[in-house]
Protein backbone atom coordinates (compact mmCIF):
# COMPACT_ATOMS: atom_id res chain seq x y z
CA UNK A 1 0.00 0.00 0.00
CA UNK A 2 1.41 3.35 -1.00
CA UNK A 3 1.70 5.82 1.91
CA UNK A 4 0.11 8.55 -0.22
CA UNK A 5 -3.04 6.44 -0.77
CA UNK A 6 -4.90 8.22 2.00
CA UNK A 7 -8.20 6.33 1.81
CA UNK A 8 -6.52 2.90 1.90
CA UNK A 9 -4.23 3.91 4.76
CA UNK A 10 -7.22 5.17 6.74
CA UNK A 11 -9.18 1.99 6.02
CA UNK A 12 -6.23 -0.20 7.05
CA UNK A 13 -5.91 1.72 10.32
CA UNK A 14 -9.65 1.41 10.97
CA UNK A 15 -9.52 -2.35 10.42
CA UNK A 16 -6.52 -2.74 12.72
CA UNK A 17 -7.98 -0.57 15.49
CA UNK A 18 -11.32 -2.42 15.35
CA UNK A 19 -10.00 -5.98 15.07
CA UNK A 20 -6.35 -6.04 16.07
CA UNK A 21 -5.55 -7.66 12.70
CA UNK A 22 -3.80 -6.02 9.79
CA UNK A 23 -5.53 -5.59 6.47
CA UNK A 24 -2.85 -7.87 4.99
CA UNK A 25 -3.92 -10.67 7.36
CA UNK A 26 -7.49 -10.34 6.14
CA UNK A 27 -6.35 -10.38 2.53
CA UNK A 28 -4.36 -13.57 3.13
CA UNK A 29 -7.34 -15.23 4.83
CA UNK A 30 -9.61 -14.21 1.97
CA UNK A 31 -7.28 -15.65 -0.66
CA UNK A 32 -7.27 -12.75 -3.09
CA UNK A 33 -4.26 -14.21 -4.87
CA UNK A 34 -6.07 -17.44 -5.75
CA UNK A 35 -8.05 -17.38 -8.97
CA UNK A 36 -11.34 -19.10 -8.23
CA UNK A 37 -12.70 -19.08 -11.77
CA UNK A 38 -11.45 -19.27 -15.32
CA UNK A 39 -12.27 -15.93 -16.88
CA UNK A 40 -12.49 -14.95 -20.51
CA UNK A 41 -11.78 -11.22 -20.80
CA UNK A 42 -13.32 -9.56 -23.84
CA UNK A 43 -12.77 -5.91 -24.68
CA UNK A 44 -14.66 -3.94 -27.29
CA UNK A 45 -12.56 -1.74 -29.56
CA UNK A 46 -14.18 1.55 -30.50
CA UNK A 47 -12.82 4.34 -32.63
CA UNK A 48 -12.06 7.33 -30.41
CA UNK A 49 -14.78 9.34 -32.15
CA UNK A 50 -17.38 6.61 -31.60
CA UNK A 51 -16.34 6.07 -27.98
CA UNK A 52 -16.50 9.77 -27.16
CA UNK A 53 -19.85 10.13 -28.91
CA UNK A 54 -21.25 7.22 -26.87
CA UNK A 55 -19.91 8.76 -23.65
CA UNK A 56 -21.42 12.14 -24.50
CA UNK A 57 -24.80 10.55 -25.26
CA UNK A 58 -24.66 8.52 -22.04
CA UNK A 59 -24.11 11.66 -19.98
CA UNK A 60 -27.16 13.30 -21.55
CA UNK A 61 -29.17 10.16 -20.77
CA UNK A 62 -27.98 10.17 -17.14
CA UNK A 63 -29.13 13.77 -16.76
CA UNK A 64 -32.47 13.03 -18.45
CA UNK A 65 -32.99 10.04 -16.17
CA UNK A 66 -32.56 12.08 -12.99
CA UNK A 67 -28.90 12.48 -12.03
CA UNK A 68 -29.49 15.94 -10.58
CA UNK A 69 -32.59 14.83 -8.68
CA UNK A 70 -30.72 11.82 -7.27
CA UNK A 71 -27.91 14.02 -5.98
CA UNK A 72 -30.40 16.54 -4.56
CA UNK A 73 -32.12 13.73 -2.63
CA UNK A 74 -28.79 12.48 -1.27
CA UNK A 75 -27.88 15.97 -0.09
CA UNK A 76 -31.34 16.34 1.47
CA UNK A 77 -30.76 13.06 3.34
CA UNK A 78 -27.63 14.50 4.92
CA UNK A 79 -24.91 13.20 2.64
CA UNK A 80 -22.26 15.88 2.24
CA UNK A 81 -20.22 16.90 -0.77
CA UNK A 82 -17.06 15.96 1.17
CA UNK A 83 -17.82 12.22 1.09
CA UNK A 84 -15.66 10.21 -1.33
CA UNK A 85 -18.78 8.88 -3.07
CA UNK A 86 -20.02 12.40 -3.69
CA UNK A 87 -16.77 13.35 -5.43
CA UNK A 88 -17.18 10.73 -8.16
CA UNK A 89 -17.66 11.72 -11.78
CA UNK A 90 -21.17 13.06 -12.22
CA UNK A 91 -22.01 13.50 -8.56
CA UNK A 92 -19.31 16.13 -8.03
CA UNK A 93 -20.53 18.16 -10.98
CA UNK A 94 -24.19 17.80 -9.95
CA UNK A 95 -23.30 19.08 -6.47
CA UNK A 96 -21.58 22.08 -8.07
CA UNK A 97 -24.65 22.70 -10.24
CA UNK A 98 -27.02 22.44 -7.27
CA UNK A 99 -24.79 24.88 -5.37
CA UNK A 100 -25.09 27.33 -8.31
CA UNK A 101 -21.33 27.14 -8.89
CA UNK A 102 -21.77 26.05 -12.52
CA UNK A 103 -24.53 26.05 -15.13
CA UNK A 104 -26.35 22.94 -16.31
CA UNK A 105 -24.50 23.10 -19.64
CA UNK A 106 -21.14 23.38 -17.85
CA UNK A 107 -22.10 20.49 -15.57
CA UNK A 108 -22.86 18.28 -18.57
CA UNK A 109 -19.69 19.33 -20.43
CA UNK A 110 -17.52 18.67 -17.36
CA UNK A 111 -19.05 15.22 -16.77
CA UNK A 112 -18.48 14.38 -20.43
CA UNK A 113 -14.86 15.55 -20.33
CA UNK A 114 -14.07 13.73 -17.06
CA UNK A 115 -15.79 10.56 -18.35
CA UNK A 116 -13.78 10.63 -21.58
CA UNK A 117 -10.57 11.05 -19.59
CA UNK A 118 -11.52 8.16 -17.31
CA UNK A 119 -12.33 5.93 -20.29
CA UNK A 120 -8.91 6.71 -21.75
CA UNK A 121 -7.26 5.69 -18.46
CA UNK A 122 -9.28 2.47 -18.38
CA UNK A 123 -8.23 1.60 -21.93
CA UNK A 124 -4.59 2.23 -21.07
CA UNK A 125 -4.94 -0.08 -18.05
CA UNK A 126 -6.71 -2.89 -19.91
CA UNK A 127 -4.43 -2.75 -22.96
CA UNK A 128 -1.56 -3.75 -20.67
CA UNK A 129 -3.45 -6.90 -19.62
CA UNK A 130 -2.51 -9.79 -21.92
CA UNK A 131 -5.61 -11.73 -20.85
CA UNK A 132 -7.93 -9.32 -22.66
CA UNK A 133 -9.08 -10.39 -26.12
CA UNK A 134 -9.96 -7.27 -28.07
CA UNK A 135 -12.92 -7.41 -30.43
CA UNK A 136 -13.03 -5.11 -33.41
CA UNK A 137 -16.79 -5.20 -33.95
CA UNK A 138 -19.82 -5.34 -31.72
CA UNK A 139 -21.45 -8.30 -33.41
CA UNK A 140 -21.18 -11.85 -32.18
CA UNK A 141 -19.57 -13.32 -35.25
CA UNK A 142 -19.54 -17.09 -35.76
CA UNK A 143 -15.79 -17.13 -34.96
CA UNK A 144 -16.36 -15.25 -31.72
CA UNK A 145 -19.17 -17.58 -30.67
CA UNK A 146 -16.94 -20.54 -31.51
CA UNK A 147 -14.12 -19.05 -29.40
CA UNK A 148 -16.41 -18.45 -26.44
CA UNK A 149 -17.80 -21.99 -26.65
CA UNK A 150 -14.24 -23.37 -26.79
CA UNK A 151 -13.39 -21.33 -23.71
CA UNK A 152 -16.42 -22.66 -21.85
CA UNK A 153 -15.45 -26.22 -22.80
CA UNK A 154 -11.69 -26.05 -22.30
CA UNK A 155 -10.85 -22.84 -20.48
CA UNK A 156 -8.83 -21.64 -23.49
CA UNK A 157 -10.27 -19.14 -25.98
CA UNK A 158 -10.03 -20.20 -29.61
CA UNK A 159 -10.14 -16.85 -31.33
CA UNK A 160 -7.62 -14.20 -32.21
CA UNK A 161 -7.43 -10.93 -30.30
Amino acid sequence: MHPNDRSRVIRALQVFLETGKSIKQYQEIHGFEKQRYQVCYLGRQWSREELYDRINQRVHLMVEQGLVEEVRELLDQGYTKDLPSMSSIGYKQAVAYLSSEISLDNMIADIQQKSRHYAKKQLTWYRKDPRVHWLSDAHLSPDLIKGIRAFLDTGQPAFES
